[in-house]
């Protein structure tokens, strides 16, 4: 079950929470879906310097709010915030509803799956490469940023190679069958001259358990 579903989907709800958070009719889910859709694939083109790591959609009754955390906020946000109104207007035009845009800065870069898995899919497109020796290296940075366990996974024609293999390298758990445990992951695809390579990436923050509150009611003897 753990190796062979994605271990976000699996926690969703638990430790994980949805990316698009709304809700509508039937009938209008599918006009809905594609907007979100179209508005990934624009921010995706639009802003590929900023490191996009996570895009949350949230849909009220009279706006669609974006709420993206990312490397490099002053890409998106621009000056005085005029880059953010900019952007805004133009995903409006292309959904004709009105837009709010939200920029987050992530902290700790090593610590966040689609950060590490596209610096690693980047580092895959230079001719002659070690692989392993690139997995490492940043297995070794999310361990030294408080990671409890870290797993990177590359296959395809790495380094040019004439035949496709698969590398892989893993420090700590990764305990991918328990619901509670809160395990970032991420893949990405990496888009070399000499073919399509993929990244996965596993990291292992710790068990989410929820707090159960406890109520005192009282009691009434008769």
């Amino acid at each position: 079950m753990g190796n062979k579903s994605s271990s976000r989907s699996l926690r969703l709800g638990i430790s994980q929470d949805w990316d698009a958070d709304w809700y509508t009719e039937p009938r209008y889910f599918a006009q809905t879906l594609y907007e979100d859709v179209q508005i990934r694939k624009f921010m995706d083109s639009k802003l590929k310097t900023a490191g996009i790591a996570r895009l949350v959609i949230s849909r009220f009754r009279d706006c669609v709010e974006l709420k993206v955390n990312c490397l490099k906020p002053s890409v998106i946000v621009g000056r005085k915030g005029a880059e953010v109104e900019n952007i805004s207007k133009m995903i409006s035009d292309m959904i004709k509803k009105e837009v709010r845009l939200k920029v987050f800065d992530i902290k700790k870069p090593e610590l966040n799956a689609m950060c590490v898995a596209k610096d690693v899919a980047y580092e895959l497109q230079k001719k002659g490469v070690a692989c392993r020796r690139v997995i490492k290296r940043y297995v070794q940075n999310c361990k030294r940023g408080g990671a409890l366990g870290v797993r990177i996974e590359c296959s395809g024609r790495l380094a040019g190679a004439e035949i496709a293999r698969r590398e892989w390298y893993q420090e700590g758990a990764i305990p991918r069958q328990k619901f509670r445990a809160d395990i970032d992951f991420a893949d990405q695809a990496s888009y070399a001259s000499w073919g399509l390579c993929g990244v996965k990436v596993w990291i292992y923050k710790g068990d989410v358990i929820e707090k159960r509150k406890h109520v005192k009611g009282k009691v009434n003897n008769a």
